[in-house]
């Protein structure tokens, strides 16, 4: 069913068409969503590097102030700046459309959080705030001003045309590599487990410096231990479908970080999921909430060393609690992360919008 608004102008920050950034590839989804909502979807984005070809770009169009006749979505973008393009006066007045998603967490320094606070609290107050973290989403129960959004993951991870042999004794880290997401002082000891039981383990990062760094840091110290054989470490950029394969052909996929990633919760994760991997990950943020009901298996930080090490011989040697998992993971990730269900999402609160405008304009 289609709305009565036909356009849609989506303000972010980038679209990479890499597909390795987690707030970008997010972005990227949620767009689809909206795709599948408006007959016209124009996106103003101020780093688009070659995406274009993707989406109908708004940048030599004049943006329109808030009406009846088009919404606006503000994703991952400062909301001052999108009230600069729009007018913020005209928003309050007319009380119009406009969706705000907080699909980033704040960084550890004051002034980013006092920032991400009153933009949270911009949001709140003029229109309706969606947010991916279940954790804030559960922190803003005393409004009904922000809804939860499962983030959505592209429909490829879902795609029946992807036929991979499943490796049952390799296991599978995909992300950034630095001393936080990916600690060694831990990940030694997952290194000499996997080694005795037999088992590999693929660890593929992007091609960034920092990335490039670690990775070397890890593979020599691999070559010294003699785990060369047993850890193989990719630097490079992957397509979707490298990923799915990627996934695919591994049972398990590892998330040890110790601090918060940038989103909440982790593409990879969800991905790993949708993709039969079992995730062990830390229980950070919303992690736990993802994860629970034995969607996968969730460890305490403070327990690290010896969870993770338990946590990786049940999965190179328990079949059926393996396949249990993977089956509750494959589930979640269909029925609650689509494209097509935050599509769903999205329209229903576009719906009760309109309802909140016609119940005003009868009271005036």
């Amino acid at each position: 069913m289609k709305l009565p608004v036909k356009e849609a102008y989506v303000h972010t920050r980038r679209i990479d068409p890499t597909g390795t950034c987690g707030e970008s590839v997010t972005s990227e989804n949620v767009i689809a969503s909206l795709k599948g909502i408006y007959d016209r979807v124009y996106v103003l984005c101020q780093d688009s590097g070659s995406s274009k070809s993707f989406f109908d770009f708004a940048l030599d169009r004049r943006v329109p102030r808030f009406s009846d006749f088009a919404d606006h979505h503000v994703i991952n973008y400062p909301y001052a700046a999108a009230f600069r393009d729009t007018g913020l006066l005209h928003c309050l007045m007319k009380g119009q459309r406009v969706f705000f998603y907080r699909i980033e967490q704040p960084y550890d320094n004051f002034s980013s959080r006092v920032k991400r606070f009153l933009s949270n609290l911009l949001a709140v107050t003029t229109s309706k705030l969606l947010t991916t973290s279940r954790v804030l989403y559960d922190a803003s129960a005393w409004t009904s001003r922000v809804a939860y959004l499962p983030t959505p993951i592209s429909p490829e991870f879902f795609s029946p045309s992807h036929q991979e042999k499943r490796l049952d004794n390799q296991l599978i880290y995909l992300g950034n590599l630095n001393s936080r997401r990916f600690p060694m002082e831990y990940m030694k000891l997952v290194f000499k487990v996997i080694s005795n039981a037999g088992g590999k383990m693929e660890i593929i990062t992007s091609c960034s410096v920092e990335n490039r760094v670690y990775a070397d840091f890890i593979k020599k110290y691999c070559l010294r231990r003699g785990f060369k054989k047993q850890i193989n470490i990719r630097v490079r950029n992957l397509t979707i479908n490298e990923k799915i394969h990627a996934y695919r052909t591994s049972s398990a996929f590892i998330f040890p970080s110790l601090s918060p990633s940038a989103i909440d919760p982790p593409v990879t994760v969800l991905e790993a999921m949708a993709s039969g991997c079992i995730v062990i990950s830390t229980d950070l943020l919303s992690l736990p909430y993802i994860l629970g009901n034995e969607r996968g298996i969730v460890l305490h930080n403070k327990r690290l060393d010896s969870e993770l090490e338990e946590a990786v011989l049940r999965v190179l040697f328990g079949s059926d609690f393996s396949k249990a998992i993977r089956e509750k993971a494959v589930d979640y990730a269909r029925r609650r992360h689509t494209v097509e269900s935050a599509a769903e999402i999205i329209r229903r609160l576009c719906r009760e919008q309109d309802d909140m405008s016609s119940a005003q304009n009868n009271l005036d």
